[in-house]
This record gives structure tokens, C-alpha cells and sequence, in this order.
């Protein structure tokens, strides 16, 4: 562990860089964590955890071509405020009207499943993102 430590601070762009190669991983543990907390959630429609799945592959990917885009419009044009605004509101706005589709629930219970899932997904993610750097710390 000690020899890890001194091996992470002589070449931290590349712990970073390793880190960074790994978000791929972070993301679909993330995905299948928060389908099994969706089906979890949406027990009483006998939906398989693959349904669950499927739809947090689609906001995600959907999520990730947004950014794209973003990115190339800031790059290009100079849209900063543009960029961070879009990006969150489509995401939050698009899970939500998710739900609200596929699931066919009311409005209320599906405003109150989303923000349970909000509030799992942030606690989800935050724990994603320190077990993976601290699993990149000890592989790299």
C-alpha cells in the first residue's frame, strides 16, 4: 500500500488517466445498481431487471450525445451558460418524463419514485466514484 502511494504521487496524469479509462465501468455498475433500485421501486409491475436496465442504457446514452454536442458547441461557438444548463435540464426533465411514459403511473406517485431515485442516484454515484478511484489507487 505504501509502495502504491509513492508510485501514485511520482505520476499522478497517469493515475488520473487510468481513472478516467475506468468511467466506462463506473457507469454500468452505476446503471445496473440503479435498475435493481427501479426494480425494486416498480416490484408491483413484474418488469425485468433487463427493462430496468435497458431504459437507464437509453437516458444515459441520450445523456452522452447531449454532452457530445455540447461540448461541440461550446468548442466552436461559445456557449458555456448554454452547455451546463442544457445538459442538466435535459437529464433531469428526461428521467422524469421516463418514468412517467413507461412506467404509466400517476403523476404524483411518479414525481415521488423520481425523487427517491434522484436522491439514491446521487448517493449511488458519489460511492461509484470513490470505490473507483480508490480501486484505481491500488491496481495502478
Amino acid at each position: 500500500l505504501i509502495r502504491q502511494g509513492l508510485r501514485a504521487t511520482n505520476d499522478t496524469a497517469a493515475v488520473a488517466k487510468f481513472w478516467v479509462g475506468s468511467f466506462t465501468w463506473i457507469l454500468l455498475f452505476q446503471i445496473a445498481i440503479m435498475s435493481f433500485w427501479l426494480k425494486l421501486m416498480y416490484q408491483r409491475q413484474r418488469r425485468y431487471f433487463v427493462e430496468h436496465f435497458v431504459l437507464l442504457i437509453h437516458l444515459h446514452s441520450g445523456f452522452i450525445f447531449l454532452l457530445t454536442f455540447i461540448s461541440t458547441l461550446r468548442t466552436y461557438l461559445h456557449f458555456d451558460w448554454l452547455s451546463r444548463s442544457l445538459s442538466l435540464w435535459w437529464f433531469a426533465i428526461a428521467t422524469l418524463l421516463a418514468m412517467y411514459f413507461y412506467y404509466g403511473q400517476s403523476k404524483r406517485k411518479t414525481l415521488l419514485k423520481y425523487l427517491i431515485f434522484c436522491f439514491l442516484y446521487a448517493i449511488m454515484f458519489f460511492l461509484a466514484i470513490v470505490l473507483s478511484f480508490l480501486t484505481s489507487f491500488l491496481f495502478f
